[in-house]
């Protein structure tokens, strides 16, 4: 028995998909525009001081596999030609773990500089995509026999990694960066 002005609610279709859009007493099935994934860059600009000459620390720094050695969870692959490579990064981001696998381009390395330029694109099976535009440069050190590695890095996500937001990503690309000025230091 109903009550005067006590309806129950009305109970969802359960056959119906979510790209089915009721319009009135019709349904008509549209596609859903897909939603787009948050995008996020960070930009990041460090000096870290190598007890080494210039001429040890360009050694390193034009070696690509060294570079990748000096990367936490990094690794090269496969080299395509002279200056394309195929690459993992593994790496731990707030709760989860991503697994990235992608391209790594030298765009151009430059002795009398002592300066390279490197692109790295990758994805990982969840969905999130990141890419890194990075221009490492060497200049001499206040004391003779060190450098100062100097890296200016461009990251762009997207996807769930993009979700974590700024105030999880730039303190784990900081310690990323440190790790890596250590191994480089080492190496």
């Amino acid at each position: 028995v109903r009550r005067p002005g006590r309806h129950p609610a009305p109970r969802p279709n359960r056959r119906a998909r979510p790209e089915t859009i009721a319009l009135g007493l019709q349904a008509a099935s549209a596609p859903v525009s897909p939603v787009l994934p948050a995008i996020m860059e960070v930009k990041l600009d460090k000096r870290y001081p190598v007890a080494a000459t210039p001429a040890q620390a360009w050694a390193v720094l034009s070696d690509i596999r060294a570079i990748a050695a000096c990367m936490p969870g990094a690794a090269i692959t496969e080299q395509l030609d002279a200056t394309h490579y195929k690459g993992t990064v593994k790496s731990k981001i707030g709760p989860a773990v991503m697994s990235f696998g992608g391209d790594i381009e030298m765009q151009g390395m430059d002795e009398a500089r002592r300066e390279l330029k490197i692109l790295g694109k990758g994805a990982d099976k969840s969905g999130s995509s990141a890419s890194m535009q990075l221009t490492a440069r060497l200049e001499d050190g206040d004391t003779p026999g060190t450098t100062v590695l100097m890296g200016q890095a461009t990251i762009t996500v997207s996807g769930k990694l993009a979700q974590f937001g700024s105030r999880l990503l730039v303190p784990v690309s900081d310690a990323m960066l440190t790790q890596f000025a250590d191994n480089f230091r080492a190496a």
